[in-house]
């Protein structure tokens, strides 16, 4: 079973941010997400994951690995994940 940071390493951060926009963040999504470096156990990180993965199969069945993996990092983005966007390889947007 491939893990989340093995996805992103086979599809490539290059190729998640060269495709067309996702839709806007849900909210009950975006309200219940925290940085994997915040939760306190492993055990912990791959429930919240889990979470995620069961959200996105609800509410977007037909969505690729890509499409799931490009709202992650979105996700990891907007909330400042610093140490896992690093750990997968993804950059943090540069503020203006």
């Amino acid at each position: 079973m491939k893990t989340f940071i093995g996805i992103v390493c086979t599809v490539g951060i290059g190729t998640l941010f060269a495709a067309e926009p996702l839709p806007p963040i849900a909210q009950d999504l975006e309200s219940n997400f925290a940085c994997p470096e915040s939760l306190p156990t492993e055990q912990v990180r791959l429930v919240a994951l889990g979470r995620f993965l069961g959200w996105v199969k609800q509410h977007h069945p037909d969505w690729t690995v890509e499409q799931t993996v490009r709202l992650r990092v979105q996700l990891l983005q907007s909330h400042h994940c610093e140490k896992t966007l690093e750990h997968i390889g993804a950059q943090a947007p540069h503020e203006a």
